[in-house]
């Protein structure tokens, strides 16, 4: 009878019906999901052109546990078809207190003999670490004039720019993105990327505008900047052997994918798919949490640029 019952309850439970990624953001916003359906659509995912674009973005939405109406989170599509998640301030703070091991934030604005700001300092504490992860912000290298609220709160907007990036390392929070973020993925997804040489180049560039002494794959120029790492075999000598153990042959062949992705995909496309600003060296890519996962997807887009 006991196992009659036991199996009864399992039929039941393997035939009831799973919810979907809206059902579950619908019963946790407390709406329907028709009613949540128009109002996203309305609002925070309004941007989004096809279904599955709002559906990626209400799974986004699920994942980090982010409500879009208190605009915790919005979308608008990346010109490869997907969605690109943009989270406000709210929205980074909220997934930063909800992890276990966060211990507390310091926010320092380091100012010149002037008074006026240089940057932000942001420390962020962990429980399980001994020393605070310390990410530094400077207000020249983020300050935009063609927006308001730089304009009128630069230390406000400075600060939430640390706390950001701050978090981001912190956790390794990685595919979302912040406002600032977005102007520059949209402006890296428009440029033309040359394959050979790395560079992006203006669609309305006519071939006679090229240095006539150029050859294929000689870096000129703008390509310096576009350098995301120094040596790609740097971490052959400096790989983190606790992480790879005796596998050096590992470390060095991720590390050349890597410098290889930067120097094809350009700066800005390289640091819209790594998530940060900050890391400019590679020994510092190379300490990102999922390395392999990053690796692939680095790979996986500059196949896209190549076909």
């Amino acid at each position: 009878m006991v196992e009659q019952i036991k199996e009864k309850a399992v039929a039941i439970k393997e035939n009831k019906p799973r919810k979907s990624a809206l059902d579950k953001l619908a019963a946790r916003l407390d709406l329907s999901p028709a009613l949540l359906t128009e109002t996203l659509k309305a609002s925070a995912f309004s941007l989004c052109k096809t279904n599955e674009q709002f559906v990626a973005a209400v799974i986004i939405a699920n994942t980090y546990g982010l409500n879009p109406l208190l605009r915790e989170m919005y979308a608008f599509p990346g010109k490869s078809g997907g969605v690109i998640p943009i989270l406000g301030f709210d929205g980074w703070v909220k997934i930063a207190n909800r992890q276990d091991n966060y211990d507390g934030v310091e926010l320092i604005e380091n100012e010149d003999t002037a008074g006026e700001l240089l940057s932000v300092t942001a420390k962020f504490y962990l429980k399980n670490t001994q020393h605070p992860v310390v990410i530094t912000e400077y207000l020249k290298e983020c300050f935009d004039p063609s927006k308001e609220p730089w304009k009128r709160w630069p230390r406000r907007m400075l600060r939430h720019k640390a706390y950001i990036q701050g978090a981001r390392i912190a956790f390794g929070f990685s595919g979302i993105y912040d406002e600032d973020e977005k102007d520059r993925i949209i402006e890296a997804e428009s440029a033309v990327i040359d394959p050979i040489i790395g560079l992006k180049s203006d669609k309305s560039k006519k071939d006679s505008d090229k240095q006539p002494d150029q050859q294929p794959g000689q870096e000129v120029g703008a390509v310096k900047d576009a350098e995301i790492v120094e040596d790609p075999l740097d971490y052959a000598r400096i790989g983190d052997l606790a992480r790879f153990g005796k596998d050096s042959e590992k470390a060095k062949f991720l590390g050349e994918n890597i410098f290889t992705c930067g120097q094809k995909l350009g700066k800005e496309k390289f640091m819209a798919i790594l998530g940060t600003q900050s890391f400019t060296k590679l020994e510092e890519i190379m300490k990102f949490e999922d390395l392999v996962k990053l690796s692939n997807a680095l790979l996986e887009e500059t196949k896209k640029l190549e076909q």
